[in-house]
């Protein structure tokens, strides 16, 4: 009887030579440029008492980071709260010298209000135990910086009966510019990006939070001319393969297809060309460049896959240009050619394993350049095998 380990567990390591062109200048022995950290921008990460986390202490980012969890372990929330972190320092370098600069605390409260979109844009709906306060702290690059709600219980109400506004704690200590953070929802944003803007800016209505407008808005800036490195340009290459030979242009003030001479309107384009195809706008106009940060929910989304492999290895090596990477997925296929290229390329490669606890979710932390730990993708994975076997075998 075929054992299910074979199918499902890592085969024989590839050589140099039988590396895709994508990757094959990349690889680097353990101790090379690839090791832990190496022009990452997030180092560590640690929440306390927010949404699904009692308490997480995420150490040692890597360039590639993978995010996994069933339904409801915190997965986009994570991936939210870096992405405020990051665009909040984005917008407080952006107003520093500006007429009207802002405190790195407001920005922060801002992009978090405008990405989590609490109820009432009240942040006790934030807490994951409404008893105690809230704390993120996180070192970017060479500085940290940390934000301290208090317990709302101990919130104090004056004789007229109005609360006294609680002191709100902050460091922000060393922090120095960074590169574009980027944020990718699992919804295409092409087809819907007019009502999108008119909700949000127009009217103010909450529903696309800040991570679709904030594309949007990187999306709609043009390409610049000049030399892009020589990875990025790989990766282009990569990405108009995956189109089918196309892309994502503008015409008219609206974006459409084009392929072979033909053009397409957004609403008669392929849901996984729309998403995989902003890509390479965003790599052109130098919102992906050295030194950005790029944060995808469930890349697998509206893919075939074939093509959530080519995306799979369109992210990877953007991990390898310089861009460090976030993906949160609950797909096999993206999961597996990630590990595949951690160990063909020997590239630490982050896995944060979420699971429930009676006290709140908890992480377990891995490194795919070493194997595939167990995890419940990998043991969905196993169940449908084994099924085939007993179905082949009658047993």
């Amino acid at each position: 009887m075929p054992s299910r380990k074979s199918w499902i567990k890592n085969s024989k390591r590839s050589r140099n030579n039988d590396r895709p062109p994508l990757f094959r200048r990349h690889a680097t022995r353990r101790t090379g440029v690839n090791d832990p950290r190496s022009g990452c921008v997030f180092s560590s990460l640690e929440l306390t008492n927010f949404t699904s986390f009692a308490q997480l202490d995420w150490p040692d980012h890597s360039a590639m980071n993978v995010i996994i969890g069933e339904n409801d372990t915190g997965k986009t929330h994570l991936l939210k709260m870096l992405y405020s972190v990051g665009r909040s320092i984005n917008l407080y370098f952006q107003k520093k010298d500006g007429p009207q600069p802002r405190p790195w605390m407001d920005c922060f409260i801002h992009k978090l209000s405008w990405t989590m979109q609490p109820k009432k844009n009240d942040y006790f709906y934030l807490l994951h135990d409404n008893k105690k306060g809230m704390e993120i702290i996180s070192c970017v690059g060479n500085g940290r910086l940390s934000f301290v709600m208090p317990d709302v219980s101990k919130i104090e109400i004056d004789p007229l009966g109005v609360p006294k506004p609680l002191p709100i704690i902050h460091m922000f200590d060393g922090i120095n510019p960074i590169g574009p953070v980027v944020f990718f929802p699992p919804k295409e944003i092409l087809t819907a990006m007019h009502a999108i803007e008119a909700t949000r800016r127009r009217m103010e209505i909450a529903g696309f939070d800040d991570t679709y407008l904030d594309l949007i808005d990187d999306f709609r800036i043009a390409p610049t001319y000049g030399e892009i490195g020589i990875n990025l340009k790989e990766i282009l290459t990569k990405i108009r393969k995956t189109l089918n030979d196309g892309e994502i242009d503008e015409e008219d003030h609206h974006f459409v297809y084009r392929r072979e001479g033909e053009t397409y309107s957004m609403s008669l384009t392929a849901e996984g060309f729309k998403k995989i195809g902003v890509l390479s706008r965003l790599i052109l106009n130098r919102s992906l460049t050295q030194g950005s940060v790029l944060l995808v929910d469930e890349p697998e989304v509206n893919l075939h896959p074939q093509a959530i492999i080519a995306l799979a290895d369109i992210l990877f090596a953007l991990s390898q240009a310089g861009i460090q990477v976030y993906a949160a997925t609950h797909s096999y296929f993206f999961l597996k050619r990630i590990e595949q290229l951690a160990r063909l390329t020997k590239t630490k490669t982050s896995l944060v394993d979420l699971r429930k606890s009676p006290t709140g979710v908890t992480a377990t932390f891995h490194d795919l350049r070493d194997e595939m730990p167990d995890n419940p993708i990998l043991t969905q994975s196993e169940y449908l095998l084994n099924e085939d076997i007993r179905l082949d075998w009658g047993e």
